[in-house]
């Protein structure tokens, strides 16, 4: 799904989620292409990561309490 990935501008950090779930990832996973180094995020219980993206160096994600997200009748989330 590419919701789930973010590169940074020049392109030399990527972060994706696990999951492929956008609404639903609990672990993400931002790689720095130069040295393939990787470094692993898991969600604390009860909530789900969101991959943002990039300020400039700085990678940017959210947190958001699983009890908190609804859904739409068409099944879209809030």
């Amino acid at each position: 799904n590419p919701d789930c990935f973010v590169s940074s501008s020049d392109q030399s950090e990527i972060a994706w989620t696990k999951e492929m779930d956008p609404d639903a990832a609990v672990n993400l996973t931002l790689m720095d292409l130069d040295s393939e180094s990787q470094q692993e995020t898991a969600a604390e219980s009860g909530t789900y990561l969101r991959a943002i993206g990039f300020i400039n160096d700085d990678f940017v994600y959210g947190v958001a309490n699983q009890e908190d997200i609804r859904s739409k009748v068409t099944g879209d989330s809030d």
